[in-house]
């Protein structure tokens, strides 16, 4: 049996408990049920290989990566909860499996990775397949991804001062600013704007 310390966030409606986990109990614990290989109830995209081991790698260099696994323990997995000392417990009679909702790329990447790595953890208690699908609709349709011209703006604080990027992104910001200049007024560096210029295709020309 594992017991962790862990809070209860949830509400009237559902239990979600908030804890902390070693990847590798998690990938032993868990379950990815996929469209593909379950038509019938999979719910899950394709795992992509190359995206884990980039996240392996990531991790082994010493990055840490925040967001929460999220998963649901349906009503026949063995968990229990104390809630006077705030232990979550986990049987080892349990013929179940947790199941994925959300995070696969970062639990498979943090299993492979050489070190033993810590994530935080979101696990739901009873839901049914209707939940959890509704639950990853709403948290990947809801995930908004960083624009393309923000992201090169954002260089400027990773670049090398006499890398290309960054004198890319200086003239751009000198072209921006200066009164006398074709291009002042008629710049968006964070967002793309119809009738404005802004990092890409700057870049790209």
């Amino acid at each position: 049996m594992i017991d962790l310390l862990a809070w209860n966030i949830g509400n009237e409606d559902v239990d979600c408990f908030v804890t902390v986990m070693k990847a590798k109990d998690i990938f032993q614990l868990s379950e990815v049920s996929r469209a593909s290989e379950k038509p019938e109830d999979g719910y899950q995209r394709l795992l992509n290989i190359k995206r884990a081991q980039d996240i392996a790698a990531y991790l082994d260099e010493g990055n840490i990566i925040p967001g929460a696994i999220i998963l649901s323990a349906r009503k026949e997995y063995n968990l229990s909860f104390d809630k006077a000392n705030n232990i979550i417990s986990f049987h080892e009679n349990n013929n179940e499996k947790l199941l994925v909702i959300d995070g696969q790329h970062r639990l498979f990447g943090a299993s492979m990775a050489e070190n033993d790595i810590l994530l935080p953890v979101c696990i739901f208690k009873g839901l049914d397949l209707k939940q959890e699908v509704q639950y990853f609709i709403d948290i990947n349709s809801n995930q908004v991804g960083v624009p393309k011209t923000l992201r090169i703006e954002l260089l400027k604080f990773l670049s090398e001062p006499e890398s290309i990027e960054a004198t890319l992104i200086k003239l751009f910001r000198e072209l921006s600013e200066d009164i006398e200049s074709p291009l002042y007024g008629k710049t968006s560096s964070t967002v793309s704007i119809p009738g404005k210029l802004s990092h890409v295709p700057f870049q790209a020309s």
